[in-house]
């Protein structure tokens, strides 16, 4: 299962920003799926901005075969997206790559 990390999730759990492609068992309810990286996102400060932020994991909802992700960059990202989507498929197993 494809997930999006923050920053703090990153440093806490693996030390390093440098995680695509990495893989990790979170437990949700009864199931312990492993999940891959396949994004970084800057950290979000939810509750007090002295605490500093909390590692976060996005994952697609549930019921869903997927999930939208919108990427805001001065930069032309499509190419480097739909390849790390490729490639996500591909370490997934997904047929339709």
């Amino acid at each position: 299962m494809p997930a999006i990390v923050n920053a703090a999730f990153a440093q806490r759990y693996f030390g390093s920003l440098d995680v695509l492609g990495r893989e990790f068992a979170h437990s949700f309810g009864n199931s312990l799926p492993r999940k891959i990286i396949v994004g970084v996102a800057s950290d979000a400060y939810y509750y007090d901005l002295r605490r500093g932020a909390e590692p976060i994991v996005y994952l697609p909802s549930q019921g869903g075969n997927g999930f939208t992700l919108y990427v805001r960059s001065p930069l032309s990202l499509g190419p480097l997206v739909r390849l790390v989507e490729r490639e996500a498929r591909r370490r997934l197993g997904d047929a339709d790559s």
